[in-house]
């Protein structure tokens, strides 16, 4: 289960590089829930190492699909 289940983020079909699902993930939380949420997660992002923990981190956070 995410953190913020209500958030949705449509990652499949989109540009997969580390920064751009930052950015959308942020984005929908942002847009959703509030800035300083969306700041946590940034905060967050720039602790992981790699592709594999970023998208383990939106899953975490967000429902993608």
């Amino acid at each position: 289960m995410s953190k913020y289940p209500q958030v949705e983020v449509v990652l499949s079909g989109t540009d997969g590089n580390a920064g751009a699902i930052m950015g959308r993930v942020r984005r929908a939380i942002k847009r959703q829930v509030g800035e300083k949420e969306a700041q946590l997660f940034v905060d967050a992002f720039w602790e992981t190492n790699g592709y594999d923990e970023v998208l383990r981190l939106a899953m975490d956070w967000v429902e993608v699909s």
